[in-house]
């Protein structure tokens, strides 16, 4: 009942009944002014072709566009600006610090000068000490528009960082930009011992990215240093908290079922990578790869092995 329910509740059963109804009507019109016969049934052939080319161009529609990529059109519309291609690359450091590094294809529906973005540090610190970012925001453009940015506010393990455009971007133009940020050491799990990983709140590691504006696809991508290759990983998706030190975990167990993935790859340059791609994420959840930390007599060994083997030298 629920599925036939949803069914006739659909725009296109809808649409069908209404062209059908109003076909109907002009045929019974057409047969009391025109009472031939044959006429009569052009005129019911012509009125079942309007149908049969309704069905088609919607299934058409439906095969090219799919529900989701309407849907993004439909938000992007709606809020002004879309996010075509979302990139956000973690690079792991020694001593548990880290790069990151978003590039992001914007693209407007509306005039747009600037926009805002935010990065929060994920694990805080477990002596109680202030975490702060090691350097201000870096960015550069990837398309003919010059971007800067234009005020950079520091919270408690958050940063925030106006961007601006210029020339502003205007309605069916597209901006893009890549953009930097460090994460301090001590963060990640990086050769810590079993004391100390005892110690965090989190006893997983991850990186995780809030999507907040319209998305037709994000990409995760975490580098992890030299000899280091995570054995258990998986993903997670959240909603994203109102307050930010809120202790709850709220997982979304529908849009997980969606997710495929991560996938460990590599090494690449000496670096395994975890991956993970989510086509059109929605706004308010956080879409997270988390992997088990190493403890430090397994990281110790991995080097020692490289070392013989000739590997290279962790980066630092």
């Amino acid at each position: 009942m629920k599925r036939f329910n949803s069914i006739l509740q659909s725009p296109i059963v809808r649409g069908l009944a209404l062209i059908i109804g109003v076909l109907a009507g002009l045929s019974a019109i057409f047969a009391r002014i025109f009472p031939d016969p044959s006429l009569t049934r052009l005129i019911a052939y012509i009125c079942l072709a309007a149908v049969v080319l309704f069905l088609v161009i919607t299934l058409l529609e439906k095969l090219v566009r799919p529900e989701s990529e309407i849907a993004y059109k439909y938000s992007a519309k709606r809020y002004g600006i879309g996010y075509g291609e979302l990139t956000v690359t973690c690079t792991i450091r020694g001593g548990g610090s880290a790069l990151i590094e978003r590039q992001v294809t914007v693209e407007a529906y509306s005039r747009l000068s600037s926009l805002e973005t935010s990065l929060l540090i994920p694990e805080p610190s477990t002596t109680g000490k202030k975490r702060e970012f090691t350097s201000r925001p870096r960015i550069e453009t990837t398309t003919d528009h010059n971007v800067s940015i234009a005020k950079v506010i520091e919270q408690e393990r958050k940063q925030f960082a106006e961007i601006t455009f210029s020339p502003e971007l205007r309605e069916d133009e597209i901006g893009g930009f890549k953009m930097t940020e460090n994460i301090p050491p001590g963060v990640y799990a990086i050769d810590l011992s079993k004391e100390e990983l005892e110690k965090r709140k989190t006893p997983y590691d991850y990186f995780g990215w809030n999507t907040d504006r319209p998305t037709r696809a994000l990409h995760l991508r975490v580098y992890f240093p030299d000899g280091v290759k995570p054995k258990i990983y998986g993903s997670e998706v959240r909603y994203a908290p109102v307050m930010q030190d809120i202790t709850t975990t709220r997982l979304q167990y529908e849009e997980q079922k969606h997710i495929m993935g991560p996938s460990l790859v590599g090494p690449e340059g000496g670096r395994y990578v975890l991956q993970l791609d989510v086509g059109f994420p929605m706004i308010g959840l956080i879409y997270i790869v988390r992997w088990q930390p190493i403890p430090k007599r397994v990281g110790e060994a991995v080097k020692a092995a490289n070392s013989v083997d000739g590997g290279s030298e962790s980066i630092k």
